[in-house]
C-alpha cells in the first residue's frame, strides 16, 4: 500500500488492489515511514520559515 500511494496510486484505487472496504480501514493499516515525516517537515520549514524538530518517539522507530 505504501509504494502505491508513494507511487501516485490514489487511495481509491490502492483501497480497491488491497481489498480494503472503507477509508477508515484504509489509513488504520497505513504505515508513515520517519522520512515521509522528516520531509513533510521540511517542506513546512520550507513554506512558512518555521523550524520544526521531529518528535523524539517517531525518531527511534
Amino acid at each position: 500500500m505504501v509504494d502505491e500511494l508513494n507511487a501516485g496510486v490514489p487511495e481509491t484505487v490502492a483501497m480497491k488492489i488491497g481489498g480494503w472496504k472503507t477509508r477508515s480501514v484504509f489509513i488504520r493499516c497505513s504505515i508513515v515511514a520517519t522520512k515521509d515525516i522528516q520531509n513533510a517537515m521540511n517542506a513546512l520549514e520550507k513554506n512558512d520559515g518555521t523550524l520544526m524538530e521531529p518528535d523524539a518517539e517517531l525518531a527511534q522507530r
